[in-house]
């Protein structure tokens, strides 16, 4: 089965190939590291630093003299000049603050100012000032402050960085003033900070909202180049430096977002290393992490939710007798644990767990899958790699590399020998493809436009896969065709199909309109691969229509009358196509 994230990203890269840029799959983590988990009872809290004590209450202001000039004028106190506001152009917003001026050599609080433009706070040189900082009082001077004297705080002894900036006691670590203007939801997590110039852990922030992560930040007048955001429950918003520090999680993995994490998963010492064979140019590849999951899942004896090899009596006795034994652990109970979401969110599943090893990419924690359950994807893949370390994993691969090649291997090599003239023929496939197939249990296809590559994710079966390959190949000629169409006035009467078989397992499976038809689509073609195949596509066709995929049987005959006519391409087709939906899809 296929999710609808799927075939959205092959709707844009089918219509992408017509003239456009693509972008799929999922971002890569650049080579994250993976520290060691930090202790929490060692750290001190962000949120709960203060470096100096809160101003008092009553404080005089600074005075200055009755005219000033546009060239700094030096106050009755050493290291602080005026200027008029007249030396701006422009003016700020009414967002004010109160300063207070805290003097370095003595010790206190000499000063305060009264309602201080937020816009206006600027810290760097003027003339021949260097390291000052500027600040704007309303119906009032510009004032400057020497750095290296003064101190200037909020009145909760933040040290203000700029107007909506104040540091902590950690360098370039800033916390913003301003008030929230939105409220976040949904989950809250801690956050470790690793200092990369000290190499270790030098604070957590409680109880951040997951929703609130950010990366590469900018802005603030220049101040920061590049940085994370985290907010806390308290509604306290943090900026952190990104060539400074890494936002880890308790077990000193480094975040990608609020619930992605970056690390090294393609870990050979582990996993093993994948088997690769050529046939005529396509790449054939059998990863050992995917046989992993592949043997836990067999463990579970749930036979709903086990996919099985080809010729696979001897391999699976061998598979149970050696690793037998561990039937009980995690990993394997993880799985009976989420048997409702290994059976119908298999592809979520197995999608997130496969992007570590094709992308060392970052992966969720935690994600609510369609059929409600929560899933934490960090935790079980530490669960597999716990199953690999402990049973040897690595030697049980090694000693079948042969019976992969011979089998798995040679499935994907039979099952795209026996779809390429197809697809040429039927499809009018542009020739400078290059293919990649990935054995797994699970099906999917990837396109990169620009590079030409296509990547299909297949199954393993007993024979070869062709006409779920059919399928996946499918999706990169057909989908741009159904996205016009579904643009079209033909729009709502797609939606009262998909409304009538919403209780199917094609609903759930596809949870909008345009990829329920998108998918409609490449399964009719696929019959029609069955039909050139000289396969027998009836038994096919009708458990299409039983699970839900309505308008495939009439589509199949649609697909046949294209390949019939000899049209030169789908968008030729497309009117053909476009008064058959029109006749057959209800009216309002």
């Amino acid at each position: 089965m296929k999710t609808i994230r799927l075939v959205i990203t092959l709707i844009l890269a089918a219509f992408l190939i017509s003239g456009c840029a693509s972008d799929s799959g999922v971002g890569k983590s650049g080579g994250g590291e993976t520290i060691a988990a930090p202790d929490k009872k060692t750290l001190p809290e962000l949120s709960s630093t203060k470096s100096l004590p809160l101003p008092p209450k009553k404080l005089s202001g600074i005075n200055h003299s009755a005219s000033l000039s546009t060239s700094p004028a030096l106050t009755e106190t050493k290291g602080i000049y005026t200027l008029s506001p007249s030396v701006y152009t422009w003016k700020p917003s009414e967002n004010l603050i109160d300063v207070y001026v805290y003097e370095k050599a003595s010790g206190k609080y000499i000063a305060c100012i009264k309602d201080c433009y937020q816009d206006a706070f600027w810290k760097g040189q003027w003339g021949n000032l260097t390291n000052v900082s500027s600040v704007w009082a309303k119906n009032d001077a510009i004032y400057l402050f020497s750095s290296s004297l003064y101190i200037l705080v909020t009145k909760d002894a933040d040290e203000i960085m700029m107007g909506y900036l104040a540091k902590t006691e950690f360098n370039n670590i800033y916390r913003n003033l301003d008030k929230l203007r939105w409220q976040p939801k949904g989950e809250t997590t801690d956050y470790y900070i690793y200092s990369k110039k000290e190499k270790k852990f030098v604070t957590y922030v409680k109880d951040c909202w997951r929703q609130s992560f950010a990366t590469g930040l900018k802005g603030w007048n220049r101040t920061i180049k590049d940085s994370y955001r985290l907010i806390n429950t308290k509604g306290q918003e943090f900026l952190f430096e990104a060539s400074d520090y890494l936002i880890c999680n308790a077990q000193g993995y480094v975040y990608a977002d609020g619930w992605g994490v970056k690390g090294d998963f393609d870990n050979a010492s582990v996993f093993g290393k994948p088997l690769v064979k050529k046939y005529d140019g396509v790449s054939v590849t059998l990863h050992p992490f995917r046989d992993l999951v592949h043997i836990c899942v067999n463990l579970t004896d749930c036979p709903s939710i086990v996919r099985t090899y080809a010729d696979t009596r001897e391999y699976n006795d061998e598979l149970n007798t050696y690793f037998g034994e561990y039937k009980n652990h995690k990993a394997v109970q993880y799985i009976k644990n989420h048997l409702k979401s290994f059976e119908k969110d298999r592809l979520d599943i197995d999608r997130r767990l496969y992007a570590m090893i094709n992308d060392n990419c970052a992966y969720m924690e935690t994600e609510i899958l369609k059929c409600g359950e929560s899933f934490n994807f960090f935790e079980f893949y530490n669960l597999l790699k716990d199953f690999a370390e402990q049973t040897g994993f690595i030697k049980f691969f090694e000693a079948h590399k042969d019976y992969y090649i011979n089998n798995v291997l040679k499935c994907g090599k039979d099952s795209i020998e026996n779809v390429q003239k197809w697809s040429k023929s039927y499809l009018k496939m542009k020739s400078g493809y290059s293919y990649t197939i990935n054995m797994q249990w699970s099906e999917w296809c990837d396109v990169s436009v620009d590079n030409k590559k296509i990547t299909i994710n297949l199954c393993f079966t007993k024979q070869p896969n062709d006409v779920g390959l059919a399928h996946e190949i499918s999706h990169i000629a057909g989908n741009s065709v159904i996205m016009k169409l579904y643009e079209s006035d033909l729009k709502p009467r797609f939606d009262i199909v998909y409304d009538q078989n919403k209780n199917t397992e094609a609903a759930y499976t596809y949870i909008d309109t345009l990829s329920y038809f998108c998918d409609s689509f490449v399964r009719a073609t696929a019959g029609s691969y069955m039909y050139w195949a000289k396969q027998d596509p009836k038994g096919y066709l009708k458990s299409q229509k039983d699970i839900g995929f309505v308008p495939v049987p009439e589509l199949y005959e649609k697909c046949n009358e294209f390949y019939s006519r000899s049209y030169n391409s789908l968008d030729d087709w497309y009117n053909e196509l476009y008064r058959f939906f029109d006749s057959y899809l209800p009216k309002k």
